[in-house]
């Protein structure tokens, strides 16, 4: 079997388990409203922190049973949120195989989970139905510049490129060659462009910018109850809170609680 035929069969695998996620979830063909929130409701651990290195992007680790999923979070949250729904795919269908997966999201590696799992994060983000669907009912048949696709990112809430391939793939661009002038905006070179229309647009920048540190609320609150415990110091609650910008006040606990 040839690699260009296997990597079109790892894409429609990816695209069937992405809807049929989508149709236990209930979510349509609509965007996902929080795709940090829903991999937290999986039970899926989620850290979001520098990976203090540039070739590690995000992976998925069973730790004593718990799933952690961890991405870079100097990576654009656009990149970020993608990463995350890579990582729920290996989460609901490779976690048995493997008990540490490293990824490097939208890479196309060529290896045949990673390819998977690349679909599935693009089918469940922007899924093809409801790509086409959002455009028509608010452009109609205007033909797609850059300013729609950053109108679009908006409300599937992707980065730049994954938007722009997404509305390729549901058929809005009327050649290739139109398509690659519009996703060049989306280039390292063109940065400052980007960013500069995405502001006369009105809209903000954070889907093309990195973010503070995150937590999941899971261990956060382990660490309180840690601390009402007494298994832990003050000075300890202190510092494992501070890597995520959080203090013990803001959980209200105060030092006086415990000695």
């Amino acid at each position: 079997m040839d690699s260009q035929r296997i990597r079109r069969e790892s894409r429609q695998i990816g695209i069937m388990r992405a809807k049929d996620v989508r149709g236990r979830m209930g979510l349509g063909r609509g965007p996902v409203p929080d795709m940090f929130d829903l991999a937290e409701s999986e039970g899926i651990f989620l850290v979001r922190a520098p990976s203090g290195n540039a070739n590690l992007h995000a992976f998925l680790a069973v730790i004593e049973r718990v799933p952690v999923v961890f991405v870079n979070s100097d990576e654009t949250l656009g990149r970020q949120i993608f990463s995350v729904a890579h990582e729920l795919c290996h989460f609901l269908y490779d976690r048995d195989m493997r008990n540490e997966m490293y990824c490097n999201p939208g890479s196309g590696s060529g290896d045949r989970l990673e390819d998977i799992a690349d679909a599935f994060a693009g089918e469940f983000l922007v899924p093809r139905e409801g790509v086409h669907y959002e455009y028509l009912k608010r452009f109609g048949a205007t033909p797609p510049t850059e300013c729609e696709v950053i109108k679009l990112m908006q409300v599937f809430r992707v980065s730049y490129h994954a938007m722009a391939y997404a509305m390729y793939d549901a058929g809005l661009f009327s050649s290739q060659a139109q398509y690659r002038r519009v996703r060049a905006m989306g280039s390292l070179e063109n940065k400052e462009e980007l960013q500069s229309t995405i502001l006369k647009l009105g809209f903000q920048l954070d889907l093309v910018k990195p973010t503070s540190p995150y937590c999941s609320r899971r261990f956060l609150e382990a660490v309180i109850d840690n601390y009402e415990n007494g298994l832990i110091t003050y000075s300890k609650l202190r510092s494992l809170l501070e890597p995520w910008n959080k203090t013990p006040e803001e959980f209200g606990v105060g030092e006086d609680r415990h000695m």
